[in-house]
């Protein structure tokens, strides 16, 4: 790896592990995204803003935030919160780039994704951009999430600058709370729980310069764990920094 390549991911690296200051478990779904791969050795770094998933709404135990006697079928939907996070990419040859993201907000975390252009003609490209996620939470008692995420992405460029984006994706997520034990020192373990949702995002992305705006909308389904499925509109908006 050359210098300059590990200098600029050390760089986001550093950004995004300080993203995480956060003490609560909202999972990040943003795609801000398009499915053309950078040019090799190429970065993009990204400020983004959107709408995650509070995965706490999306589970449901007994004993912890379900009363014992609570009838299970009357739960409401999960919801979901603003995220702020930071991205960078890199091309790497191959139609294909790595990224690396973090966010915080009423959430936090980190997400490695590897994404790889299977198709082009013509202005439209398909790709897939598979991605693997952190979240842990350490104010009282611990939530931790770890995850899968598979989303399968479309654009159709029409002209040099301007790119429409449709995402469709799946992710199942384990999600693991610790509490604490009587005397205070050790804890004990309630899961994991499996919470699975799946959702499309169209997105709008405008190229001036250096300079990518992204703009968003989607929807995603989700299956609580021993709760209802809910339908949550989620949205986000991005800048990017492409050299």
């Amino acid at each position: 790896m050359s210098k300059s390549i590990y200098t600029i991911l050390k760089t986001g690296i550093l950004l995004l592990i300080g993203c995480l200051c956060s003490s609560c478990v909202y999972l990040d779904i943003a795609m801000l995204d398009t499915a053309e791969p950078l040019v090799k050795g190429k970065p993009e770094f990204q400020v983004y803003y959107a709408k995650g998933i509070d995965l706490d709404s999306a589970v449901f135990i007994r004993g912890v935030n379900v009363d014992e006697n609570d009838d299970w079928t009357e739960f409401g939907n999960a919801v979901g919160g603003n995220v702020t996070g930071g991205k960078v990419a890199l091309g790497i040859g191959m139609d294909s780039e790595i990224g690396l993201k973090g966010w915080e907000g009423e959430g936090s975390g980190v997400k490695a994704s590897f994404k790889k252009r299977f198709y082009h003609n013509k202005g439209l490209s398909v790709a897939i951009n598979p991605a693997f996620f952190h979240l842990k939470n350490t104010d009282g008692d611990d939530r931790v999430v770890n995850g899968l995420e598979i989303p399968v992405l479309a654009t159709f460029r029409p002209v040099s600058f301007v790119a429409l984006t449709l995402q469709t994706h799946y992710n199942f997520d384990m999600y693991s709370r610790y509490l604490e034990s009587t005397d205070g020192i050790t804890t004990r373990q309630k899961g994991p729980y499996n919470i699975q949702h799946a959702g499309v995002i169209a997105d709008l992305n405008i190229r001036a310069w250096v300079l990518n705006l992204y703009l968003e909308m989607g929807v995603e389904r989700i299956e609580a764990y021993n709760g209802p499925i809910s339908y949550l509109p989620m949205w986000g908006t991005g800048l990017g920094l492409e050299f």
